[in-house]
């Protein structure tokens, strides 16, 4: 793999709901290259041949990281961004749950571990409001049960590398706060890419 010396590293974290791929977005305009390990995920569970669910993912995505490493999503999620990124591009890893993930962020050089919540205090009824929106096939046609169900096995996890957003989230160099205020996301945006430089 290429050296990542001097590239600017972002990973997200947060709960279900919370407009992670929207914040992505957002910071990918500040020329940061975006690399979901989610997708990575579910292109394993897709070559299984299975349907991928908020359950199956996080069973799977368990299994995977016993088998290949704690940190292996966030590890390929990288050496993925670091083939097919210019060199002026930074690198954004979206869809990390576990602990294991964000310790391999935060060991580079120019980094920062992101939480996005929607607010101060969780709010899971908009949360699901937003996924129930989205309807990003199966995985988001889910009841409202089955979604707070889905929360508790993504903070279930026991060592680090399994999921469990909240001990993930502890180990956050920052929190955005996703309200629906784009002028006061792209300001929290801004001073995110700023403290890359310090």
């Amino acid at each position: 793999m290429r050296t990542t010396e001097n590239i600017p590293i972002i990973g997200l974290t947060g709960e279900a709901g919370v407009g992670k791929d929207f914040v992505a977005n957002r910071i990918s305009e500040h020329g940061f290259i975006i690399i979901s390990a989610s997708d990575i995920l579910r292109e394993h569970i897709t070559k299984a041949g299975l349907v991928t669910s908020r359950a199956l993912q996080t069973e799977y995505a368990n299994k995977l990281r016993l088998e290949k490493g704690d940190d292996y999503f966030a590890r390929s999620a990288l050496e993925r961004a670091i083939k097919i990124r210019n060199s002026e591009q930074g690198v954004l890893i979206s869809g990390l749950y576990a602990p294991a993930e964000g310790i391999y962020i935060k060991s580079f050089k120019i980094s920062r571990l992101v939480e996005i919540v929607i607010s101060k205090d969780d709010n899971p009824e908009t949360r699901y409001s937003r996924i129930s929106m989205r309807s990003d096939g199966p995985r988001d046609s889910i009841s409202y049960e089955e979604f707070k169900a889905s929360g508790l096995r993504e903070n279930s996890g026991k060592n680090s590398g399994e999921a469990n957003i909240g001990q993930l989230s502890q180990l956050s160099d920052v929190q955005i706060i996703n309200n629906g205020d784009l002028d006061y996301l792209d300001s929290q945006i801004e001073n995110l890419i700023g403290s890359l430089y310090v």
